[in-house]
């Protein structure tokens, strides 16, 4: 099924927006969801474009349900002065995770990255550690907050 998902940047693809902002929704309800801050769907507004940052990749399938999405933004939390961009809102829909998509999405943006001619990508996580690592990602620095170990990483693309 893995083999069946389509990645393309959200501007060429701007009709599953709303669709993408339903997956924010679900994966991060604390942010997106009905009393969060966030809005996704100005979020994915802004990141609609062919260049960025910002800008957004999104996974699909043929039928055009959304199973994840990652985006590229100037700066992001835990980001440090001269440190652009950022591999941001990395995720997969529950039911696809770990069949490597989380991956292709990573390695897609670097190549996004890279073609816009950014030298660096840089993001910081606390759950995504070992994925990164395993695309050659290094740590940076760490940080806590409210408890919680971020791990600042970075890639030269």
């Amino acid at each position: 099924m893995i083999a069946d998902v389509q990645i393309a940047p959200l501007y060429q693809r701007p009709d599953l927006a709303h669709v993408t902002a339903a997956l924010f929704r679900d994966i991060w309800p604390d942010h997106y969801g009905s009393d969060g801050r966030g809005d996704a769907q100005a979020d994915l507004r802004a990141r609609c474009r062919p260049t960025g940052p910002p800008s957004a990749l999104v996974a699909f399938t043929a039928d055009g349900q959304v199973v994840g999405s990652v985006s590229m933004e100037r700066h992001s939390y835990g980001s440090g002065p001269d440190e652009e961009p950022w591999l941001i809102g990395l995720c997969v829909r529950p039911d696809m995770r770990g069949a490597g998509l989380a991956s292709r999405l990573v390695q897609e943006l670097e190549r996004h990255a890279a073609a816009q001619g950014h030298v660096h990508l840089y993001t910081t996580t606390h759950t995504a550690t070992g994925l990164l690592k395993r695309l050659d990602w290094a740590p940076l620095r760490n940080f806590d907050a409210d408890g919680v170990q971020w791990n600042v990483m970075h890639k030269s693309v």
